[in-house]
C-alpha cells in the first residue's frame, strides 16, 4: 500500500465528507463518534512520530504540526456543519466537546512523555560515543606503548640487527593482540653523502636487489630497514624513503624535534594494492644515538638515528571499536573520523557505513561531534543515529468506515 502524508488525508478527510448530508437521527452519533476517533488516533500520531525526520526536541514550547492544523479545520468543519443550533449542540455539542478536551489531554500527556524518552535516548547515546572515544584513545595509547619498547630496545643496545628485530616484533605478537596494525619497523635516517654505502651495505646483507625509493636527490635519505612481519605486501614498503612525502615528513621531523610520539595525516599507505584501499596513518617515535646532548632541538637533529614506527590501516584500526559499544545498543550508532578540525570529506579517515548500506539514506535521530588530540594530531569524531525506516500501521474504525494507512518514517 503507498504511503498517504498525514495534511493531505486530513484535507481529502475535509474535502470529502459532505457533513450537510450527515442525518440528524439516532445514527448522527454514531457518525460523529467515528470520526472523532480518526482525529484522536491521527492527533497522537502527530505528536508521537516524526516530524521531518526529526524528533521534537525536550522542552521546546507546544508546536502546531501541519498534522494538527488539518485535524483543528476538520473539527471545525464538524462544528459548523452538524452543529448549527443551539439545541443541537445541547444534543451533540457537548459529548464533542468532551471528546476533544480528552483529546487535548492526551495530546499533552503523549508530548511529555516522548519529551521524557527522547531525553533519555539522548543521555544514553551520549554516554556510547564518550566510551567509543575513550576507546580509540586507548588504542593508539596501546600503540604508543609498542613503539616505545622498540625505541627501548635501541637504547638498550649497542646495534639492533635484523634477526633481534624480528624476535622481538615475534614477541609481541602484534598480529594476535593489535587490530590494525600494518606492521612494526625501524626507518634509518641517511645523510646524502652516506646513501651509496647504505646501499651497498644492505645488498651485503643478501638483498641484491636493495634500493631507497623514490629515487630522486635530495638533501635528506631515509629507509625503511626492518618492517616484521618482513613479507607479503610489507615487502613493498622495503627501502621506502617516507622523509620524501610530505605528510609523512611533517610527522617525522616533529617526533625528532620534540623527542615524542607523533602521528601523521591522511596517508595512503604503499602496501596498499587492489580493491580493498583504505585511509592510512602511521606512527612515529625517534632513535637518537648514544652519549649526545638531547636538550635543544638543533642537538637533537644532529643526534638523530631514525624512527621506529607503525602503519596503520583505519578501517582495520577502528571497525572494532563501535563493535566494542554494541553491548550498550551501539550497533545503530554511525562513526567518522576525520584528519583534522573540521569535517572535511577530502579528510575523511574513517566511516563505519557500509558502501552498500541500507540505512545510508535514514534520518539522523541525534549528532555529536568532538575532538580528540594524539601530541598536537587532532582527529575530528562525528557521531550519528541511524533510524530504522519503521512502517507504522493504523486500523480505524467506525460504524461506516475501515481504513489502513501506512504511514513511512521518512515521508511528511
Amino acid at each position: 500500500m503507498g504511503t498517504t502524508p498525514i495534511p493531505e488525508l486530513f484535507n481529502n478527510a475535509a474535502n470529502q465528507f459532505d457533513f450537510c448530508q450527515i442525518r440528524l437521527d439516532a445514527r448522527t452519533p454514531l457518525a460523529v463518534s467515528g470520526i472523532v476517533s480518526i482525529m484522536t488516533h491521527l492527533l497522537i500520531f502527530s505528536l508521537s512520530d516524526h516530524q521531518n525526520g526529526q524528533f521534537v526536541p525536550a522542552g521546546k514550547p507546544f508546536i502546531l504540526f501541519p498534522e494538527t492544523r488539518a485535524l483543528l479545520r476538520v473539527a471545525a468543519l464538524l462544528m459548523q456543519k452538524i452543529l448549527p443550533f443551539q439545541s443541537r449542540f445541547k444534543r451533540y455539542g457537548l459529548p464533542l466537546l468532551a471528546l476533544l478536551t480528552g483529546l487535548a489531554l492526551t495530546a499533552c500527556i503523549s508530548y511529555a512523555v516522548k519529551a521524557r524518552i527522547i531525553q533519555e535516548a539522548q543521555r544514553e547515546f551520549n554516554l556510547i560515543c564518550e566510551e567509543a572515544r575513550q576507546a580509540i584513545d586507548a588504542v593508539l595509547q596501546a600503540h604508543k606503548q609498542i613503539l616505545l619498547g622498540g625505541a627501548a630496545l635501541f637504547d638498550a643496545s649497542q646495534s639492533v640487527q635484523r634477526q633481534e628485530w624480528h624476535a622481538y616484533a615475534k614477541r609481541l605478537q602484534i598480529d594476535q593482540h593489535f587490530n590494525g596494525i600494518q606492521g612494526l619497523g625501524f626507518a634509518l635516517s641517511i645523510p646524502k653523502e652516506q646513501l651509496s654505502s647504505h646501499v651497498n651495505e644492505i645488498r651485503q646483507q643478501g638483498f641484491p636487489a636493495y634500493r631507497v625509493h623514490p629515487a630522486y636527490a635530495r638533501d635528506v635519505y631515509s629507509a625503511i630497514i626492518y618492517l616484521e612481519p618482513f613479507s607479503g605486501l610489507n615487502l613493498r614498503a622495503f627501502g621506502y624513503d617516507m622523509y620524501a612525502q610530505p605528510v609523512r615528513q611533517a610527522a617525522m621531523a616533529q617526533a625528532r624535534d620534540e623527542n615524542q610520539v607523533t602521528l601523521t595525516g591522511k596517508v595512503q599507505l604503499v602496501q596498499e594494492v587492489g580493491q580493498d584501499i583504505q585511509a592510512g596513518t602511521l606512527m612515529y617515535v625517534p632513535v637518537y644515538r648514544k652519549a649526545m646532548p638531547l636538550k635543544s632541538v638543533a642537538q637533537r637533529q644532529q643526534a638523530l638515528k631514525g624512527w621506529v614506527y607503525s602503519p596503520f590501516r583505519m578501517t582495520d584500526l577502528l571497525h572494532h571499536v563501535l563493535q566494542s559499544t554494541q553491548s550498550l545498543g551501539g550497533e545503530h550508532i554511525v562513526l567518522k573520523v576525520y584528519d583534522g578540525h573540521s569535517v572535511n570529506a577530502d579528510d575523511l579517515l574513517y566511516s563505519s557505513l557500509k558502501k552498500a548500506s541500507a540505512m545510508t539514506g535514514a534520518p539522523t535521530l541525534f549528532r555529536l561531534e568532538t575532538q580528540m588530540d594524539f601530541n598536537g594530531r587532532v582527529w575530528t569524531l562525528d557521531f550519528g543515529t541511524r533510524s530504522p525506516h519503521y512502517p507504522t500501521d493504523f486500523i480505524v474504525l467506525s460504524g461506516f468506515v475501515q481504513k489502513q494507512v501506512r504511514i513511512d518514517s521518512n515521508a511528511n
